[in-house]
């Protein structure tokens, strides 16, 4: 591999460890707000 080939591999590596990072927190939200709901509407 040359140069601008390991560069660009790491360029497409870092940018989809950024985008499943920022899907995984999205799920962790929604998963958050669906659980409290939840128990807020079973509690009221």
């Amino acid at each position: 591999m040359t140069g601008i080939g390991v560069l660009a591999a790491g360029f497409l590596l870092s940018r989809d460890l950024l985008l499943l990072r920022a899907l995984t927190m999205a799920l962790v939200m929604f998963g958050l707000e669906y659980a409290f709901g939840r128990f807020g509407a079973n509690e009221s």
